[in-house]
């Protein structure tokens, strides 16, 4: 009986070297923090609270990662996959995250302040309460997200898509959001005030009582949309689209609102 026995042991032993040689750089440096581990069942990491401030995770598989709590700030996750991680209360401040894929990922209340997230796929994203404050993310797709009671305070969205995303409560004070996609995207109760909307396509937008006092409005598309209580006043106008918009008074345009 001793030999089948001695023998399952020196199998189990060969695949725990075995799993030990193969295991990924990201997983080998995460574990040598001491919280990183793989999930029996699935095989992605869970790295809740691990700290890799200033780590090189560029190009990485972080697929379905939990990251929760995880200090990333300064980080280089320069085009690394993250799709539907979860980053919640993570610490990204000026962490790089040029190309990231981050769609149906969670990062509701995560410090990105300063973090650079151009051309960026955040498809679905959740960054409710999150801190993007002074962010890039130019050219970055927000398409369905959520960055309810955000903080974008001076971000840079130029060309960014935030088509049918949901932005209520966000605050995007000084924000650059020049041929920004606002398509059927919900502004209630934003804070727009000194924001640069150049161009911004705003065609079917909710913008029950947004303040867009001071915004830069020139050229900017308001086809369909419901300004219902909004502030307008000390703004640049011009060459802008009203038709079928309702206006701040909740009556239809005349002319322009």
């Amino acid at each position: 009986m001793r030999r089948p026995l001695f023998l399952l042991a020196s199998i189990v032993l060969v695949a725990v070297i075995a799993g030990a040689a193969t295991a990924s750089p990201v997983q080998r440096t995460a574990a040598s923090a001491g919280t990183c581990a793989l999930t029996p069942a699935s095989g992605f990491a869970s790295c809740p609270g691990v700290d890799l401030h200033g780590k090189d995770l560029s190009g990485k598989n972080l697929r379905r990662a939990d990251l929760k709590g995880a200090d990333l700030t300064g980080a280089n996750l320069l085009g690394t996959k993250l799709p539907a991680a979860n980053l919640s209360k993570a610490k990204l401040a000026k962490a790089t995250l040029d190309g990231v894929n981050l769609s149906f990922a969670n990062l509701t209340f995560a410090k990105l302040a300063g973090a650079s997230l151009y051309g960026a796929t955040l498809i679905s994203a959740n960054f409710a309460g999150a801190d993007l404050s002074g962010a890039d993310l130019t050219n970055a797709n927000l398409t369905g997200a959520n960055l309810s009671f955000a903080d974008l305070s001076k971000a840079n969205l130029t060309h960014a898509n935030l088509s049918s995303a949901n932005l209520n409560g966000a605050k995007l004070p000084g924000s650059n959001l020049d041929n920004v996609n606002f398509v059927g995207t919900n502004l209630s109760r934003a804070n727009l005030t000194r924001a640069n909307m150049s161009s911004t396509t705003l065609s079917g937008a909710y913008l029950f009582a947004t303040n867009m006092t001071g915004a830069n409005l020139k050229n900017a598309s308001f086809l369909g949309a419901d300004l219902t209580g909004a502030i307008l006043k000390d703004n640049k106008r011009g060459q802008n689209d009203w038709i079928g918009a309702t206006c701040p008074n909740g009556q239809p345009v005349k002319t322009a609102c």
